[in-house]
């Protein structure tokens, strides 16, 4: 579609589309925008952010569990790539509650609170 522009262009109109339709609801066409803009930067973290969010907002839709997997798996390797990024953790946190794993998403938000602590410090110093 957008072939004639650069990569970054492309990867910016892949996830502007992806917003629209995220916006309308449509998450099947939303996905496949933020799909095709990973395939261009696949280590994108505002791609990958609203790639989870779309998930998780689909699962509350309608609960399937290969939609849980899928979460699960991108937040794991995700934060692998990732250790000290609060919001992950958040995410994973809310995925451990709708899976009734307390205890996990105890220790997601715990460490959600030290990373915060951590971010808001380095943005004063």
């Amino acid at each position: 579609m957008y072939k004639h522009l650069g990569k970054s262009s492309r990867f910016n109109m892949s996830v502007c589309e992806s917003v629209k339709f995220i916006d309308k609801k449509d998450h099947n066409k939303a996905l496949k925008f933020l799909d095709q803009a990973l395939e261009l930067f696949p280590n994108n973290k505002e791609a990958k952010f609203y790639k989870i969010a779309i998930l998780v907002e689909q699962y509350q839709e309608n609960s399937s569990e290969d939609i849980m997997q899928t979460i699960s798996d991108l937040l794991d390797s995700f934060i692998k790539e990732k250790k000290n990024e609060h919001m992950l953790f958040y995410f994973r946190g809310i995925l451990e509650l709708y899976k009734q794993e307390y205890m996990n998403a105890l220790r997601d938000f715990d460490k959600v609170n030290i990373l915060f602590i951590i971010y808001i410090g380095n943005k004063l110093l």
